[in-house]
């Protein structure tokens, strides 16, 4: 099904070639097919009355996609994220709301692991598989010359194997730690190298080069306007120095400025445990902008403004 809710055959029903009480089955697509939800009818149990599926999994052809690793007990997802020191576990909704594609990556035919930011693959920092060793961003074609210590594979656990070295998998300890390799089999990887491919049907990040230009647009006029509002109130105290408190009360409550608005936004972003809330919060935070900071100094300028208007009465 491509939506989940309509269903059409891609295969149909055979006869099993092994009657054993336990054997895989592979069963094949008339055509690759883009799909959402897969659907496995069965027609009758086997003589001792028992049929039943253990595990399936899908022969996908490769596409761009997050690794999201489970979340270490932080609460937020963790994402393998491509950066300037190499690759490392970051919070999911921190990369995404960074608009430039870090968190994106996609197998290549040698199965190879390439970063969507500027084309290079996953590969050992010092070349060598060892456990503790870190993994950071190379030249693709220089990697496949000097061997198997670029090729991945993602198991039906979830671990993002190293097969041609040895029995090693990419382990991302918690949020800001760099991606390294451990023991397939050991507690660390285990605990902390699941990871489950969330594909990414478009990734855009020439938007974010807009997004950027739009959001220093606003900081600048957000701070125009926090020094025009200052100075609307000064002339609304002089003028009404004769009477304080209905001053005060068209003056509006004083903010610290377009910093003090940007930190007050920020503290308070983060607390929704709405995931569209908080993509947006990370949204603000990244490009230095405070939407309901901005709502803020817009009321306050209003109110100022009808305060100076009473006042030239």
């Amino acid at each position: 099904s491509r939506d989940g809710g309509n269903f059409q055959v891609a295969a149909s029903w055979h006869m099993l070639g092994n009657a054993g009480p336990s054997f895989e089955d592979t069963v094949m697509f008339d055509a690759p097919a883009r799909v959402r939800v897969v659907r496995v009818q069965m027609r009758s149990p086997q003589p001792w009355a028992y049929f039943g599926l253990r595990s399936a999994s899908l022969l996908a052809q490769p596409g761009p996609a997050m690794l999201v690793a489970s979340s270490g007990g932080s609460g937020d997802d963790l994402c393998l994220v491509a950066n300037a020191i190499g690759v490392s576990a970051e919070p999911c909704l921190e990369a995404i709301a960074g608009g430039v594609g870090s968190e994106v990556f996609a197998f290549n035919a040698l199965s190879q692991v390439v970063s969507l930011l500027d084309g290079r693959c996953i590969g050992l920092t010092h070349g060598r598989a060892l456990a503790g060793n870190t993994v950071d961003l190379q030249d693709c074609a220089t990697l496949a010359e000097a061997g198997s210590t670029s090729t991945f594979e993602l198991t039906s656990t979830g671990q993002l194997r190293l097969p041609g070295a040895g029995d090693f998998c990419v382990v991302a300890s918690g949020p800001g730690s760099a991606a390294k390799l451990e023991a397939c089999g050991g507690d660390d990887a285990r605990g902390n190298g699941n990871f489950a491919l969330a594909l990414v049907p478009v990734s855009r990040p020439e938007l974010a080069t807009g997004l950027r230009d739009a959001a220093r647009v606003l900081r600048a006029a957000a701070t125009r306007q926090q020094a025009l509002l200052e100075k609307l109130r000064e002339v609304v105290r002089a003028s009404m120095a004769c009477n304080k408190t209905w001053g005060a009360s068209m003056l509006g409550p004083h903010r610290d400025g377009w910093a003090g608005l940007a930190a007050a936004g920020a503290a308070t972003s983060g607390g929704s445990t709405d995931p569209a809330a908080r993509c947006i919060g990370q949204l603000d935070v990244a490009y230095g902008v405070d939407l309901s900071g901005v709502r803020r100094l817009v009321d306050d300028s209003r109110r100022a403004l009808v305060g100076s208007a009473k006042t030239g009465r």
